[in-house]
């Protein structure tokens, strides 16, 4: 929308939007039961089984993308999903936001094991934003990417 208008614009991001799709693990279902998106029951449960969930934001809209049975497996979830978007890009590069709540190492660790698989990836580290880290909690690890 370059030179144009607030109507194209707008209409620019929204078609952006549409192709953005951003990738949550959890390393703890406590911050989610305590904002009232799953039941006691839910989060006893998940906590016994060590259950580790993926979340996709799509559209504004969050959704269960997956879920595994430990913090190794997640990660490995995380990096095919981000992998898999990536395959039918059409080689140029490609961007990858990657954020974390008090998870650095790991976000570190992630980084090098995508770059090892897609190296002409540009990978921007960053924070997560309040919103996000209070409701997921620490340890919480993101990817943001962009589907061609």
């Amino acid at each position: 929308a370059k030179g144009g208008n607030i109507q194209e614009a707008k209409a620019a991001a929204c078609k952006v939007r549409e192709r953005v799709s951003i990738r949550l693990v959890l390393d703890t279902l406590d911050y989610v039961l305590r904002g009232g998106r799953i039941s006691r029951l839910e989060a006893k449960v998940g906590a016994l089984l060590s259950i580790k969930p993926m979340l996709a934001i799509q559209d504004g809209v969050i959704s269960h993308a997956g879920r595994t049975r430990s913090r190794r497996r997640s990660l490995e979830q995380l990096l095919k999903a981000v992998t898999d978007a990536c395959a039918s890009f059409d080689g140029k590069g490609f961007v990858v936001a990657l954020g974390h709540a008090c998870a650095l190492e790991e976000m570190k660790e992630f980084m090098s094991q995508l770059l090892a698989k897609l190296p002409r990836t540009l990978v921007i580290p960053y924070r997560v934003g309040v919103g996000i880290g209070a409701h997921g909690g620490p340890g919480v690890l993101g990817a943001c990417y962009y589907n061609s």
